[in-house]
């Protein structure tokens, strides 16, 4: 569909409002067979349209090497924020094209249900408890349990807030 084809489907029969000139305030109405004697800013050699409405407005391809990066990452547990961050492209865009590639090629989207809590081994508990009481900081303590140093920080600010909510003097 042309620009022409396009403006007169949008028009249908009825009469419409433009500005006249640039800065005009003042409407003027047009009748359908208005067709304007300018080319779209898009219509050029340099940004053809492909015919789309608007210029080529499609976005980089997906490549193979895309699609297997994409189903590799996915199946590696990778939250969809992280893959689109890794592949440059919105999340929604991420999410529909997996499950594109996983209707194209019969697989079974993976789908995974965190939790947002860890689970912390009881020896580390009290590892990170002792070792927090004789001063050591969360990073030194992670490194020797083997957890980062946020969830240690977390666990022991739980650790402490819970003990006050119970009356138990640390």
């Amino acid at each position: 569909m042309n620009a022409e084809d396009h403006m007169k489907s949008k028009l249908d029969g009825f009469f419409f409002s433009i500005d006249n000139v640039r800065g005009c305030t003042v409407k003027q109405r047009v009748p359908r067979d208005y067709m304007p004697d300018h080319k779209p800013k898009w219509d050029n050699e340099d940004n053809a349209c492909n015919g789309q409405i608007g210029g080529n407005t499609r976005g980089r391809e997906w490549t193979d090497a895309d699609d297997d990066e994409l189903v590799a990452l996915r199946t590696e547990g990778v939250r969809w924020e992280a893959i689109a961050r890794t592949m440059r492209r919105a999340q929604r865009t991420v999410r529909e094209r997996y499950a594109g590639i996983c209707h194209k090629r019969g697989l079974t989207p993976v789908t995974y249900v965190y939790s947002g809590k860890q689970t912390i081994p009881t020896e580390a508990k009290s590892a990170i408890i002792s070792l927090r009481r004789k001063g050591i900081d969360y990073a030194e303590i992670g490194a020797e349990v083997g957890l980062s140093a946020i969830t240690v920080r977390d666990y022991y600010a739980r650790y402490i807030r819970d003990r006050k909510l119970s009356g138990v003097a640390s």
